[in-house]
């Protein structure tokens, strides 16, 4: 312990008498360092969130999906969880790099980055890669807030900051549905360094008067490159198909409608029937219009 300090005490002095190329230098020491002294690199505590937030660690990314959890996956009768992610079962969107380079970013406030789209369209699955690089590639301090009716989070991460004294990836789905979760984040500084990767539905996307950058990212239609990886990812590259089973593939340039053609969909209700859901407790009005639509129809 009394090295490590020593370390970081003359990389200070040096960092700032020394150019841009040394400062890369000792950003690496001071990595090097951390990594080297279980007393300096120890986990920050997570109990203040009382179980709302967990930190993204190796030991979840360690733990791959085996066929039978992948393939529920695809039938989206399977959560999105970190051993998909550790099984690299995920389809690689066109926009990772983007949002990548968004983060790479060096910021030292507080920022929203949101991903927007509607439901099963890969607008989570693309957050949590990309947030599961930041921490293999970069050492990120990554967490995640599990669930979205969690006000209590936001308000305690200004306390977290001073605790851990680092920047902060906060990864967080459907993050503008709750109102008191958005009267939450509009109390925090501006001056927290804190960047928040976010989802959320685009008709529920609200981020009001948010008092960092805020980062809108819409999720693009499937492109050309994305249905080949999908159909390599699902090892249906060589699946023989009919014409018509090939024109509706073809066609599909929504995300959701791509996975239900290359699978056998009986998943997907759930999607359909979360969307109905929200629609009914946030948009009663036009909720009874489409129930008497369908009706009459």
């Amino acid at each position: 312990l009394f090295l490590a300090i020593a370390s970081i005490v003359i990389a200070f002095v040096l960092w700032l008498l020394s150019p841009e190329s040394l400062r890369r230098w000792i950003r690496q020491l001071l990595v090097r360092v951390f990594r080297s002294h279980p007393a300096a690199a120890a986990q920050p505590d997570m109990a203040m969130f009382d179980g709302r937030v967990e930190l993204l660690t190796e030991h979840l990314l360690s733990r791959p999906a085996d066929a039978a959890r992948k393939s529920q996956y695809y039938e989206a009768e399977g959560p999105l969880d970190w051993d998909i992610i550790a099984a690299q079962a995920d389809v690689e969107r066109d926009q990772q790099a983007d949002v990548m380079k968004q983060l790479n970013r060096p910021v030292d406030s507080l920022r929203f980055l949101c991903l927007l789209g509607e439901s099963g369209i890969g607008k989570s699955t693309l957050a949590w890669r990309v947030a599961a690089e930041l921490y293999r590639r970069h050492q990120a301090l990554v967490l995640h807030v599990r669930g979205w009716e969690a006000p209590e989070v936001w308000y305690r991460m200004p306390e977290f900051c001073s605790m851990v004294r680092r920047p902060i990836l906060v990864l967080a789905d459907d993050l503008f549905r709750d109102p008191d979760v958005r009267m939450a984040l509009q109390q925090l500084s501006p001056w927290l360094p804190v960047t928040v990767l976010a989802t959320s539905q685009t008709h529920e996307y609200r981020p009001g008067r948010l008092r960092g950058e805020v980062i809108p990212i819409p999720i693009t239609k499937v492109s050309s490159q994305e249905r080949t990886r999908a159909l390599v990812r699902l090892g249906k590259d060589s699946w023989d198909r009919d014409r018509n089973q090939s024109a509706r593939l073809m066609a599909a340039d929504d995300f959701l409608v791509l996975m239900a053609e290359l699978t056998s969909g009986k998943g997907f209700q759930s999607i359909v029937q979360e969307s109905l859901d929200n629609l009914a407790r946030q948009h009663r009005p036009i909720y009874r219009a489409y129930e008497y639509v369908c009706f009459a129809y």
